[in-house]
């Protein structure tokens, strides 16, 4: 699955006919469930940047519950994807994202990457859900995990090379080819390492979660010398959904606490699974 994930810089997904490619960047450094995401998208005026809600949820929900992830198996066949798989695309700029092995009681977080630490995109699928104030909102697509994650975790999100990325946004994409986008990212071509459990905590949103848990005192001092300033992210309007945060529609239980600003959306949190 993917939980958390990071846009640290603004070299977004780049194709031609995208609109807003000029929206203010922040660089996220704990992109949390419900919070805002970047998308490449089209909404009905063409392919856009714009942001979503991450936490899809069904036009036809009546309760408002949203998915972070949908299972790239069951996409087509499931009454929350289908029409959005169909035709509903997206691509969400990444350059990593956080995954939890436990240890015993406890959970140690890990932060993946390309190895090269450039930017991806994941595949995703988006929908609008209400008529008086709609919330457009997003899920990633996620496959079984490579050998890279596989230590950690059974599943990972969809990591799309650059020359896929038409083709998933495309309608006239046939399903056979859409299905053979959706498989592991080559382990060959990511890396990880052990980061401290501050990224548990939404509010936490800065350069040293990313912090290598293993580094030695001289590269903590001059990692902590390259850095600015770095402070937590407000939330003034933030509510946990459970303590343990297990997903309604799964067993699945979720290593970190899954919160959602009140004020964009009073959704509910499922995996999606």
């Amino acid at each position: 699955m993917c939980g958390r994930f990071t846009v640290r810089t603004a070299r977004h997904v780049k194709l031609d006919g995208v609109h807003n490619s000029d929206l203010p960047f922040e660089a996220r450094y704990n992109i949390a469930p419900g919070q805002e995401v970047l998308v490449v998208a089209d909404l009905g005026k063409g392919l856009e940047l714009i942001k979503l809600v991450w936490g899809l949820i069904p036009a036809w929900s009546t309760d408002g519950k949203g998915f972070i992830n949908a299972r790239a198996e069951t996409l087509e066949t499931k009454p929350s994807f289908g029409d959005s798989f169909q035709k509903r695309r997206c691509l969400i700029p990444s350059d990593g994202f956080f995954e939890w092995k436990r240890n015993g009681q406890a959970k140690q977080p890990y932060y993946f990457q390309l190895k090269d630490e450039s930017q991806f995109a994941f595949a995703g699928i988006w929908d609008r859900w209400g008529t008086r104030e709609p919330v457009t909102s997003c899920a990633i697509i996620t496959t079984t995990a490579n050998e890279t994650l596989q230590p950690i975790h059974d599943r990972m999100p969809v990591i799309l090379s650059p020359e896929s990325y038409e083709v998933l946004l495309s309608l006239g994409t046939a399903p056979d080819q859409l299905r053979r986008l959706l498989k592991p990212f080559a382990a060959s071509e990511m890396k990880m390492h052990p980061v401290s459990s501050r990224v548990n905590h939404p509010e936490n949103d800065d350069l040293d979660l990313l912090a290598r848990m293993d580094a030695g005192p001289a590269r903590r001092s001059e990692s902590a010398r390259a850095r600015p300033a770095t402070t937590k992210r407000s939330a003034p309007s933030v509510r946990p959904r459970s303590k343990s945060c297990v997903s309604s529609s799964s067993t699945f239980i979720l290593a970190v606490p899954m919160c959602f600003p009140v004020a964009e959306t009073s959704h509910r949190s499922s995996i999606g699974y």
